[in-house]
């Protein structure tokens, strides 16, 4: 199996593990807490994620660049460029424990829209999750790392480990009958110290201990300034895009309701596990490509991965919509569930069409442009993020998942263009092509049979599940008439490798047959 589908199946499991820890936590919080202790939780996990992203200035993107590519020829440059962005993240994050600490009374006083919790309370709960929410901060120094050598397994692990520890102690904790709400808030602040402290510990097998301290080279920093300020704009655009809508809602509405829709947000997102963990393994193996001048491979890569991304997303965030009732209803109540269901369904469509040009834009960061990314986020703030504020101000949360929707028509008109034209050299119409054959085949299989379905009276979860896997079946046959030639032969042959291995098994020694599947679509350097 090739490192880059390792790193894929890492991923994959790894984001599947976490998404089924959260649900029973969040669960218990809101039944046990109430909505307003819920809604501080996310607000704070929101805080933390706007203020890593939005003072990132690239160096997450440059760490991972430059140790894919040069950590086996230059360790010595390596070392020193941790020692440099462990001296940056660190101190943005003392500068940013102190500001949350001393503005917390003015942010929930002028901000938060309160229903149950008193306000003193609510400053406490925002100091201490704040300043431990703000640990990914620096923690996204050594998922950088982990990303450049190619070993998501570890991240995994910690991620996976650490959420589990979270969840399984908030919910015994709940279980065993505490009602102090600061029980909950200390486990929580807890499992963000103990996610830096594993990151740390595990990063030690990688590199020195010497590496990993604070230190300064101007020689690093000349070296990567091009890229890392090429991807500022980026990062603070891509944050105002990923936390407007929340922050809106934060500020228009009660807490609680941006607890459901930052839980419900969060999960459609995770619903494109495999598609974030098949990105993320691919930026090494790319980057490392570009970096050899493998042109043909790299775009033969490229390929295979457009086609498998947008082709894989879909039967799994079209589950959303078929069960987002019962699922929320379990999780909230009913009239939360309905209160979802309608803004979640846009943004699952919103989801995936974001889907469809994840690659083309992690294309262009691998090329050394990503200012045709930067450029076409920074034009759009003009044009989405009134229309952003005007829509969740007269539609609330349907407003926006309609937002979500049009940034991403918005990066079809004008940013893909861009891409196909500069970095990829290849005709546009091609993906618009693609796009809309799969637009037709979603229409053809899932959006049919939920018409269909919707029409009974009683929507049980027994109509709902068959009516999903009679939509996947579908769409699965069709697919397999739209996806590539080159993709689609392999999977004929790995077919007739496993018909030949059933049937010689008792001649021919297993080990002597390749049925890996994955390593035959993923691995560049066969092509």
């Amino acid at each position: 199996m090739s490192k880059l589908t390792k790193n894929i199946v890492y991923n994959t499991v790894g984001q599947a593990s976490t998404i089924l820890l959260s649900f029973f936590a969040v669960k218990f919080i809101f039944g046990k807490l109430g909505a307003d202790v819920l809604g501080i939780i996310f607000f704070t996990t929101m805080l933390g994620a706007f203020l890593n992203t939005a003072l990132d200035f690239g160096v997450t993107s440059t760490t991972m660049r430059e140790v894919a590519s040069y950590h086996d020829s230059e360790p010595a440059y390596i070392h020193r460029l941790i020692q440099t962005g462990t001296l940056f993240y660190w101190t943005i994050f003392i500068i940013l424990g102190l500001g949350i600490y001393f503005f917390s009374p003015m942010i929930v006083e002028n901000w938060i829209n309160l229903s149950t919790l008193s306000q003193s309370t609510a400053v406490k709960m925002l100091r201490i999750l704040g300043i431990a929410a703000i640990l990914v901060i620096p923690k996204s120094l050594y998922f950088g790392l982990f990303n450049g050598i190619e070993r998501m397994d570890f991240t995994n692990f910690i991620e996976v480990g650490i959420t589990a520890f979270r969840q399984f102690s908030v919910i015994l904790v709940l279980l065993l009958g505490s009602s102090d709400i600061f029980h909950v808030i200390y486990l929580y602040a807890l499992s963000y110290i103990l996610l830096i402290v594993f990151y740390f510990l595990f990063a030690l097998r990688f590199f020195p201990i010497a590496a990993m301290m604070p230190g300064f080279s101007l020689t690093v920093v000349k070296r990567n300034i091009n890229f890392a300020s090429k991807m500022t704009l980026h990062t603070i655009v891509m944050t105002i895009y990923q936390q407007i809508d929340k922050l809106i809602i934060s500020k228009l509405m009660p807490i609680g309701i941006l607890g459901y829709y930052s839980f419900a947000y969060s999960n459609v997102g995770k619903a494109i596990f495999f598609q974030n963990s098949i990105v993320k393994a691919a930026y090494p193996s790319l980057c490392a490509l570009y970096g050899k001048n493998e042109n043909t491979r790299l775009l033969s890569l490229f390929n295979k991965l457009q086609d498998m991304i947008t082709y894989s997303i879909v039967p799994i965030l079209a589950a959303v919509p078929f069960f987002a009732l019962p699922f929320f209803s379990y999780i909230f109540n009913t009239d939360v569930a309905r209160l979802l269901h309608l803004p979640i369904t846009l943004l699952t469509f919103g989801f995936f069409l974001y889907g469809t040009i994840r690659m083309p834009q992690l294309f262009a960061t691998v090329i050394n442009k990503p200012e045709v990314t930067v450029k076409a986020n920074f034009y759009s703030l003009f044009i989405i993020l009134p229309i952003a504020a005007v829509l969740i101000y007269n539609f609330g949360l349907i407003g926006a998942g309609i937002a979500y929707i049009a940034r991403i028509i918005f990066h079809y008109s004008y940013t893909i263009p861009q891409y196909y034209k500069k970095c990829l050299h290849i005709p546009v119409i091609k993906f618009y092509a693609h796009v809309s054959r799969l637009l037709m085949l979603i229409a053809g299989s899932y959006m049919t049979v939920w018409l269909i379905v919707t029409r009974f009276d009683n929507l049980s979860l027994f109509i709902l599940i068959g009516g999903y896997l009679i939509a996947s079946t579908l769409y699965l046959i069709g697919g397999y008439f739209m996806i590539g030639d080159e993709m689609r032969l392999r999977f004929l042959e790995f077919f007739r490798l496993k018909c030949s291995l059933h049937l010689k098994k008792s001649q021919v020694e297993y080990q002597s047959v390749n049925t890996d599947i994955p390593e035959r679509i993923f691995d560049a350097d066969k092509n």
